[in-house]
Formats: structure tokens, sequence, C-alpha cells
């Protein structure tokens, strides 16, 4: 341990002292927040929400990377095929069964 992370320390558990608290005001966690939080209370850790937002995000950014593009190619797909004349049920059989398929080998990486 340094002497730079002694002083801090000295200085965090001064603060406690002086104000008697460890809420999340407290000059002494604000201190500690702005080196890295992890000295006197340990890593924290994320809330519900904050967990629940992560997860949204990541869910939203899956559908517009990976799963927007399946189906606009399913539907480039149905209009190539329409234009050589293929019947439309075949038509959306055959892209129906590629998007499975696409939806199925992502799903499964």
């Amino acid at each position: 341990m340094t002497r730079a992370d002694l002083d801090l320390i000295r200085r965090a558990l001064w603060s406690l002292i002086n104000y008697g608290s460890q809420d999340d005001e407290s000059p002494a966690r604000t201190l500690l927040a702005d080196q890295g939080g992890e000295l006197m209370f340990g890593p924290t850790q994320p809330t519900i929400e904050e967990q629940r937002e992560a997860f949204t995000s990541g869910l939203m950014q899956i559908r517009e990377n990976v799963v927007t593009p399946l189906f606009d190619a399913a539907d480039g797909m149905k209009a190539d095929l329409l234009a050589r004349g293929w019947s439309p049920e075949v038509v959306d059989y055959l892209a129906g069964a590629w998007l499975a398929a696409m939806l199925a080998k992502v799903g499964a990486a």
C-alpha cells in the first residue's frame, strides 16, 4: 500500500467520523467513488433497475443488429421471387422456412 492509498483511507475515515454517515451522499463515499469506490465499501452492485435496463438495451441491440436484417433479407427474397414469377404461396413458404432456419442458427449461437 502506497502513501497515497493510506492518505485516501485516512481522509475517508476522518470524513466518516466527522459526518457519522455511510449513506450515498456522505463525503467519504464521494471521495471513494472518485477513486474507484472499492477501497472501503467494496465494489458496488448494480440495482435491479440498472440490470433490467442493461438487459433491455442488449435485447434491443440484438433486434436492431441481428433480427431486423434477417427479416429485411426475407422480404427481399420474397420480392425477388415474386418478380421472377413464383406463386405467392410458394414464396411465403420458402421465405418463411429460410427465416426460421436463420433465426434458429442465431438462437443456437
